[in-house]
Order: structure tokens, then C-alpha cells, then sequence
């Protein structure tokens, strides 16, 4: 299991059907890493990971600042 982006590697572990083990990284999530325009869908709080129940991922891109890091 990847334990960078807890944003998208938590979703993964959540749909397995045993209790997995996700690795949450300081700094190593989108949020952390300045991509995300609004929160992510994503919470981790102690050793519980929780998604929103919304559709699709719950990502907001930041696509201006990705603009401007992008050579």
C-alpha cells in the first residue's frame, strides 16, 4: 500500500475487504503539498480514517498553482 497521499491511498485501503493499514506521512498529502483549492474528502484523525460519502474522489484541484510550478 503506497503511503504517500493518505488522500487517495485511504480510499483504496477503505474499499479492501480487510482492515488494511495505511500509512499517513507528515506533509505527504495533497493539502500538505499545496495541491488541493478546498479540503480534501480525506480526514484522518488519530488511527481513524474517514471519507466523505459524496460522489467521485472529493478532490478540488488547485490547477493555478499548478500551473505556476509547472515548467
Amino acid at each position: 500500500m503506497p503511503h504517500l497521499l493518505p488522500d487517495i491511498s485511504g480510499q483504496l485501503a477503505m474499499s479492501l475487504p480487510l482492515t488494511p493499514f495505511v500509512e499517513d506521512i507528515d506533509e505527504g498529502s495533497f493539502a500538505a503539498l499545496g495541491a488541493l483549492a478546498g479540503p480534501s474528502g480525506v480526514r484522518v484523525s488519530g488511527d481513524t480514517l474517514t471519507a466523505s460519502p459524496g460522489p467521485g474522489h472529493g478532490f478540488a484541484f488547485a490547477t493555478q498553482t499548478m500551473q505556476e510550478i509547472t515548467p
